[in-house]
């Protein structure tokens, strides 16, 4: 191989290799912006942020797409401009390589809050802090019964299998980062020790103990007793709202034997 000289025009190919791989990238870098396009008509409608718990689709006005999604200890991500977009199908990519997307048809509004269906799962549209739309109205009597009542048989069947997964899996993202298995296990011990059947305090409709509020932090504040078993039921529960649902950030339990004062008992969890 000939050795390079001053007047050899192959000398900077040899001494700067950066230079070519810093010209490429800004190559490629220009082509990736100049294949979006941007969205047009009834497309516009699917600008914005999505998001649920696990997963981030941004769709911009321009045309790209960026997506993150969670599973476990694994995780997807795409930027790319967008090449197809319409009810069905959304297709975002750079030559060859493309990321297909199925949509669930347009973004609906629901409750006040648009919801966009990817590949099967449901996203809501966040402001542009990246905040979900909040609930600003303690549900009505009946919504609250049927939604402590969920939570509050799930946390029983959490308790008697002695395995919080399920629970955590349908719980708020602040009560998983807060809490593991094991650490739910310590936490409801004496209920798992001895045995204690939640669902059998749950008798009949519960009665609230305090009016429901949310507080200054946007959580849901729920308090009341459930009467007609063995012993009373007191529980507090609390839930903050992701839409579209709201969801447990923690949960108190007391029972209270008929014969007791009120305000007696001891806390179980």
């Amino acid at each position: 191989m000939k050795a390079p000289t001053a007047n050899d025009p192959t000398q900077g190919r040899w001494r700067h290799p950066r230079a070519v791989a810093i010209a490429l990238a800004l190559l490629a870098a220009a082509l990736l912006a100049g294949c979006a396009e941007p969205l047009t008509g009834d497309q516009m409608a699917y600008a914005g942020r999505w998001q649920n718990e696990t997963t981030v689709l941004l769709i911009t006005a321009e045309g790209r797409v960026e997506y993150e999604k969670a599973d476990g200890s694994t995780s997807t991500s795409v930027s790319a401009p967008i090449k197809e977009l319409g009810p069905d199908l959304m297709v975002a990519g750079v030559w060859f390589m493309n990321a297909e997307f199925v949509l669930g048809g347009p973004p609906q509004e629901r409750d006040g809050t648009w919801v966009l269906v990817v590949d099967g799962e449901e996203l809501y549209k966040a402001d542009r802090t990246g905040q979900l739309a909040a609930a600003a109205e303690v549900p009505p009597l009946a919504d609250l019964r049927v939604l402590v009542t969920a939570d509050l048989e799930a946390l029983s069947d959490a308790i008697a299998a002695n395995d919080f997964t399920d629970y955590l899996a349908g719980s708020s993202m602040a009560l998983q980062s807060q809490f593991s298995n094991d650490d739910l296990r310590r936490s409801w011990g004496p209920l798992i020790e001895n045995d204690i059947v939640v669902r059998d305090y749950m008798v009949g409709d519960f009665v609230l103990t305090t009016e429901p509020v949310i507080d200054e932090q946007g959580a849901l504040r729920v308090f009341g007793r459930y009467r007609e078993g063995p012993m009373f039921l007191d529980f507090k529960t609390s839930y903050v709202y992701a839409a579209p649902r709201w969801k447990s950030i923690g949960s108190t339990l007391n029972l209270v034997p008929k014969a007791a004062p009120e305000g007696a008992g001891t806390p179980e969890g």
